[in-house]
């Protein structure tokens, strides 16, 4: 038998299978939608950084052409400046009145009785009769018969003269550089406001008329106060 000789078939080609065209348009359909979602994940800081740099451009051009209005006013007109050449008119500035002179102190040590009497009430803590009750008493009471004449302690101007509601017709003398004197319970303000009296001068009568101290027969409540403050009598009187 003769020996058949049997030669290896020729190589075949690999066959590649392509995608149908649907297929194919609709993966390339997916790939532009991933794109797009992509894009629109960045569109809203997108639009914000855009609207920022557009304000600040508007805003840079708007001082811009503020600054060259500015200028162009300026130009226009310029401010006016002293001429060596023009006539000047100097303001003198207004002479101010003198400060017055500070009030002299009176002295206190020359300060005199107002009445001719006995302390029938002293400075400080008392028990009023009228009151039934404890209270600071910033006076002295003069016990002296009704109608007795009341002299300035000091001399000095009326700065008030009239019925107080708790100590009759009341006086007060002011003597300056803070320093007054009050005379309660008069029967009468017998001087007016603004009146000049010297020590010693005549201003009215003890009487009955302080209704807080009724219970004390006649008498006159005299106070001292420097500077707003309070100040027992007796202290300079002698």
């Amino acid at each position: 038998m003769s020996e058949q000789r049997t030669s290896d078939p020729a190589p075949r080609k690999r066959l590649v299978r392509r995608a149908p065209r649907e297929e194919l348009n609709a993966t390339r359909a997916m790939a532009r939608t991933a794109r797009w979602a992509r894009l629109a994940r960045w569109y809203p800081l997108t639009v914000a950084i855009v609207g920022l740099i557009s304000l600040a451009v508007m805003y840079g051009v708007y001082n811009a052409q503020a600054a060259q209005l500015k200028a162009a006013r300026l130009k226009a007109n310029p401010p006016a400046t002293p001429s060596a050449t023009q006539g000047q008119t100097t303001t003198q500035p207004t002479p101010q009145p003198a400060a017055p002179a500070p009030e002299p102190e009176p002295d206190l040590n020359t300060l005199i009785w107002p009445v001719t009497g006995s302390v029938s009430t002293p400075y400080g803590w008392v028990f009023s009769k009228t009151m039934q009750d404890w209270r600071l008493h910033q006076a002295i009471d003069l016990k002296a018969e009704d109608g007795t004449p009341v002299r300035a302690a000091l001399a000095g101007t009326v700065a008030s003269a009239g019925q107080d509601p708790t100590l009759g017709y009341l006086v007060v003398l002011d003597h300056g550089a803070g320093v007054q004197t009050a005379y309660g319970g008069l029967q009468a303000a017998e001087v007016k406001v603004g009146d000049r009296l010297e020590q010693n001068d005549y201003l009215g009568k003890v009487g009955s008329t302080a209704v807080a101290e009724s219970a004390d027969g006649p008498h006159l409540h005299f106070a001292l106060t420097v500077k707003d403050s309070p100040v027992d009598p007796r202290k300079y009187l002698k």
